[in-house]
């Protein structure tokens, strides 16, 4: 009698295992399944509005006021020096500096300087391989080996690289353990420090997801490989001269421009100004220079299918093979609790501290650039963040009047 007790009892114990199981898997299979479908009708459901019909700075404009005054009362608080940009629908409603650009004699900062984006930068060389993809130069499905056939790691596909799942090890790492020189190792030369000191891959390529730089300086060589073009040409002649992109600079021998911002590290009760580190001879993880103004030039171009075929572009933005938390190509991307999709990319290298951040669903774009190695950047950028979409809660152009909108209209349009 207690010989069966016990086995009806380990039955159900059992049974309530096997439910809870099918339960989990079901519903993780179904919430992974809804955040890929949602993020991708927010983002599809967006039609990029290229020609504004209203000048919604003008319509923000009290809101502005008290958005401008919150983030100035952050911003002193927080000691920060950086330049904001705040961008609604294809329009800049925001942009200022704060600070100094140089804090130790105190010069002002202005909007007008660049800022080195470190790992932003990444964003631009996925651009450069799609865009050779898009121009029948390279197949983003094929090993890297077809491309570069003394690579001694054979199952490493370049969309590995573009999704940082290669396996490979930090080139960093190696440089410091095994590069003798006196001028660091550029994009080709990471390539032979993998051939000829990493033994074997972290994990089988594609597997799994492992942020690391060596992917990007090599998708830099194989760029330059099969345009016949230098990286910094290559962007000028498909990106940034058609769309006058015109104080974008690559590499980084442009810190040394008078509009180029150097990078400063608080000491004590003042700053040292940051030389540049000994790892900036590869390019493709970070050396991209700019203005906020011309990355959110770049960035509404690309959003709006104009640098990149919308198929390129969604690969970017991880909407054809969407997961939590999970990498495009040269972005991060994630959805919220409430379903909103946000794309990303945050960045930090020789005290330069920067995020670009945009929510379809709200057609809201923000990019902070900061160049004093501020740990308060991250809660001065989460502020402004909040405060833009309060700013932005429930603004309803329809229920504008007749004559309201008369006015707000461009040019008779």
């Amino acid at each position: 009698m207690l010989k069966n007790k016990r086995r009806i009892l380990l039955l159900i114990a059992f049974m309530l295992i096997v439910a809870v199981f099918i339960n989990y898997s079901f519903s993780h299979a179904t919430a992974h399944k809804t955040a890929k479908e949602a993020s991708k009708l927010v983002y599809d459901e967006v039609i990029p509005d290229k020609k504004p019909k209203f000048d919604y700075k003008l319509i923000l404009a009290d809101r502005l006021l008290n958005f401008e005054k919150k983030l100035n009362y952050k911003a002193k608080r927080s000691r920060f020096n950086g330049v904001v940009l705040v961008a609604y629908k294809n329009q800049v409603i925001f942009e200022k500096a704060y600070g100094y650009a140089d804090p130790t004699s105190e010069d002002l900062l202005t909007t007008d300087i660049s800022f080195e984006l470190a790992s932003v930068s990444k964003q631009f060389t996925a651009a450069a391989v799609l865009k050779l993809a898009e121009l029948g130069k390279v197949d983003i499905n094929q090993a890297l080996v077809k491309y570069f056939p003394e690579f001694k790691f054979e199952n490493i596909k370049v969309r590995d690289l573009l999704k940082h799942s290669s396996g490979l090890w930090d080139y960093m790492n190696l440089t410091e353990a095994y590069w003798n020189q006196d001028k660091a190792p550029n994009h080709f030369e990471v390539l032979e420090l993998i051939n000829q000191h990493q033994n074997s891959l972290s994990f089988r390529p594609g597997s799994r997801f492992d942020y690391n730089n060596t992917n990007y300086a090599i998708l830099v060589a194989l760029t330059e490989k099969l345009s016949g073009l230098s990286f910094r040409d290559f962007l000028q002649q498909h990106f940034f001269s058609p769309y006058c992109i015109d104080e974008t600079y690559v590499g980084v021998d442009n810190r040394l421009r008078e509009n180029v911002i150097t990078a400063f590290q608080p000491y004590g009760r003042t700053y040292i100004d940051l030389p540049p580190s000994f790892h900036n001879g590869a390019l493709g993880d970070k050396g991209i220079h700019t203005t906020a103004n011309n990355l959110w030039l770049w960035f509404k171009h690309l959003k709006n299918y104009e640098l990149l075929s919308k198929a390129s572009v969604h690969q970017m933005f991880n909407l054809d093979t969407f997961k939590q938390y999970d990498y495009g190509m040269g972005f991060r991307t994630r959805v919220s609790a409430n379903g909103e999709l946000e794309i990303y990319h945050d960045g930090l290298w020789d005290g330069f501290r920067n995020g670009l951040h945009y929510f379809p669903k709200d057609e809201l774009t923000y990019i902070v650039l900061s160049h004093t190695q501020n740990r308060s950047k991250v809660y001065f950028q989460n502020y402004l963040e909040k405060q833009a979409k309060k700013m932005l809660n429930n603004l309803k152009l329809n229920k504008l009047s007749k004559n309201d909108s008369a006015k707000q209209k461009f040019n008779n349009g």
